[in-house]
């Protein structure tokens, strides 16, 4: 399998690394040796590797910027698609489209720059426009749904594109259609009302990064928001922290004693020590309150 990834690659000029550290592609800083990240260049090269993927039987996963995402230990077959280099942006009168793999903060910068706040509340968090569309990201009481006027996505086995329209997304909390769907995102249309004075918006960025990190442990690696809350009124951190959950361990992953909704990387931490502890806090919370805790991180192997 891996000879005849690399030689579709070879043959599509995709760039392309081999036995790649897991921990060097995401934000916890663990995982195992990555056989092959493709990086392509293009959304065509983007869906010429998907669909060889698909039709061939090769496992694959699209990948952004590495956060909510751990990559398990020892040797990892997967075929990592990186979406760094699909980064163009268009900016107009309202509007944003971006490809997948935009940096949404600095999406937010450059939509601030146009003189909209709409997208204020993304400045700190630390991910693409892919990821972003996929799992509804947000903060501060607002998410990216709100924004979204139709995504472009790929459907490999079919070899078809499909536009999806708000309407169409099936948003809620932290979900979308696309985590039920074997399509690829492509591109994303934003839409955007709230005018303002630049440096007004600025402010306001500023404001909700300072809040960011005076609220959670941005100086260790971690995968950020480690659990989906419950209910929409039911802040995860806050029930950990009732809970007496803060500094709990398993190996070198901790509990964050700043924020307990995020699991940290102490210093060598291994993705199953990860996985034991999302296991542990899972199982003491829904001894001592009932709820069943749903992680937020994603896992490839």
């Amino acid at each position: 399998m891996r000879r005849r990834i690399i030689g579709f690659l070879k043959e599509k000029d995709i760039p392309y690394r081999t036995d790649v550290p897991g921990k060097t592609l995401t934000t916890i800083h663990v995982g195992g040796t990555c056989e092959v990240v493709a990086t392509p260049l293009c959304l065509q090269q983007m869906t010429e590797l998907v669909t060889f993927c698909a039709y061939g039987g090769i496992p694959y996963a699209v990948i952004g910027r590495g956060s909510n995402l751990l990559i398990a230990d020892g040797t990892v077959s997967t075929v990592l698609i990186k979406t760094d280099l699909l980064n163009a942006v268009c900016i107009g009168e309202g509007y944003a489209l971006a490809q997948c793999g935009c940096s949404l903060p600095g999406l937010a910068h450059r939509v601030a720059f146009s003189g909209y706040a709409d997208l204020a509340f993304a400045a700190g968090i630390p991910g693409s426009v892919g990821g972003a569309v996929y799992m509804n990201a947000g903060a501060l009481g607002a998410e990216i749904s709100s924004l979204v006027e139709w995504v472009e996505a790929y459907q490999p086995l079919e070899r078809k594109i499909r536009t999806y329209f708000n309407d169409e997304l099936s948003y809620s909390y932290r979900n979308s259609v696309f985590q039920s769907k074997n399509e690829v995102i492509l591109q994303v249309k934003l839409r955007f009302w709230q005018f303002s004075e630049k440096d007004a918006i600025f402010d306001l960025m500023r404001q909700n990064i300072i809040k960011r990190r005076n609220s959670q442990p941005l100086h260790m690696p971690s995968a950020g928001s480690a659990f989906r809350r419950p209910e929409p009124h039911i802040p995860v951190g806050k029930l950990l922290d009732e809970l007496g959950l803060k500094g709990l361990c398993c190996g070198r992953a901790a509990v964050s004693e700043k924020h307990a909704g995020f699991i940290v990387n102490l210093g060598g931490a291994t993705a199953g020590d990860v996985k034991a502890l999302i296991a542990s806090v899972q199982r003491i919370t829904e001894e001592k309150t009932g709820i069943q805790l749903v992680p937020e991180i994603q896992e490839i192997t």
